[in-house]
C-alpha cells in the first residue's frame, strides 16, 4: 500500500516544463554555456580523444580509470537539453563519441577505457576502479539519448555491455568482486529495464542490491576504507542509518527505493523510509548546529 501511493509522483522530467524563475536561468545558463564550456574542457584534458582507444604508456593525458563517467554524465546533460530542443551541433558531438563507443567496444561487449588501453588484462579486479559506476554511467546517457532523440546505437552498446557484466557476475561469476565499491549501476539498470521493458536489467539490479554487505560481500569490501564508508556494513534491508561517502549513498538508495517499488518490496521500503527520515531529521539537524 505504501509503495502504491508512490504512483502519483511517478512523474517523468519529459512530462515537465520550467518557463520562468531561477530554475529557468540555470538552464539557459546551462544549456547556452555551461554545457559547450564542459565539453572544452573534456577535450582540452584528453577526455574526448582517449575513446579513440589509442593510448600507449608514455603518452601525455593519461586516460584515468573514471574517465568514462565524466563524458557520460556529460552526455546525459546534453540529451536532456536535446529533450526540450535541437541542437544539431551538440548532437553531432554525442553522435562522435557514440561511434566511438560502439568501434571500440570488445565483441564480448566489455567497454571501459582504462581497463582495455592502460590495464588490459585486469578488468573487473579492483572493486574500488569504479568500472560498474562507469558502466552505470554509460548506460543512463545512453537511455536519455534514445529517450531524447530516438537514435538507439548507444542504447544497444550498452545492452551489450549489460550482458557482459550479467555473465561475468551473475552467471560464470568470473569477477573478483561481487558488488561495486561506488555504486551507481543499481538505478542504471532500472533505467534500462523502464526503457526497454527487459526484465534482466531489473533483475540484476535487485542482485547487486541484494549481494551488498552479505556473506563474502563483507570480506571483500574496499580495503583502504571501512565497511560504513561504502555501505557494505549491513545488508541493505537492516540498514537504518545514513553511513559513509554521501554520493555513493545516495547513488545505493536510489537504486534500493527503484527497485523496491518496482518489485513492491515492503521490507526494502521500509529501509529506504528509515534511511530517509535518519537523513532527513538527524544528518539535516546535525549540520544546522
Amino acid at each position: 500500500l505504501l509503495i502504491e501511493r508512490l504512483d502519483m509522483n511517478n512523474i517523468s522530467y519529459k512530462n515537465v516544463n520550467i518557463n520562468k524563475g531561477y530554475w529557468k536561468d540555470k538552464q539557459l545558463l546551462n544549456e547556452n554555456v555551461t554545457i559547450n564550456s564542459v565539453y572544452d574542457r573534456f577535450y582540452d584534458t584528453g577526455r574526448i580523444e582517449a575513446f579513440k582507444f589509442e593510448y600507449k604508456e608514455g603518452d601525455d593525458k593519461r586516460p584515468h580509470f573514471f574517465w568514462d563517467s565524466d563524458i557520460a554524465k556529460w552526455i546525459e546533460g546534453a540529451a536532456y537539453i536535446l529533450n526540450n530542443k535541437s541542437d544539431k551541433e551538440l548532437e553531432n558531438k554525442i553522435d562522435y563519441i557514440v561511434d566511438l563507443i560502439e568501434k571500440n567496444q570488445l565483441n564480448d561487449g566489455y567497454f571501459n577505457i582504462y581497463f582495455t588501453v592502460v590495464e588490459p588484462g585486469k578488468r573487473f579486479t579492483n572493486r574500488d576502479c569504479h568500472e560498474l559506476y562507469c558502466a552505470g554511467h554509460l548506460m543512463e546517457a545512453a537511455v536519455a539519448y534514445f529517450e531524447a532523440t530516438g537514435k538507439d546505437k548507444f542504447l544497444k552498446c550498452m545492452e551489450k555491455y549489460a550482458e557482459c557484466i550479467e555473465r561475468e557476475f551473475m552467471i560464470n561469476k568470473t569477477a573478483k568482486f561481487i558488488t561495486p565499491g561506488h555504486e551507481e549501476i543499481e538505478l542504471a539498470l532500472v533505467k534500462m529495464y523502464r526503457c526497454t521493458n527487459n526484465r534482466k536489467y531489473l533483475d540484476m539490479a535487485k542482485f547487486f542490491i541484494d549481494n551488498r554487505g552479505v556473506g563474502s560481500d563483507v570480506e571483500d569490501f574496499i580495503k583502504c576504507f571501512n565497511e560504513k564508508y561504502a555501505q557494505n556494513h549491513l545488508p541493505v534491508r537492516e540498514q537504518k542509518t545514513a553511513e559513509g561517502h554521501a554520493v555513493r549513498a545516495c547513488y545505493l538508495y536510489s537504486g534500493m527505493s527503484d527497485v523496491a517499488y518496482e518489485t513492491k518490496d515492503q521490507e526494502l521500503y521500509a529501509a529506504c523510509k528509515e534511511i530517509f527520515n535518519d537523513i532527513a531529521k538527524t544528518n539535516f539537524k546535525t549540520f544546522e548546529k
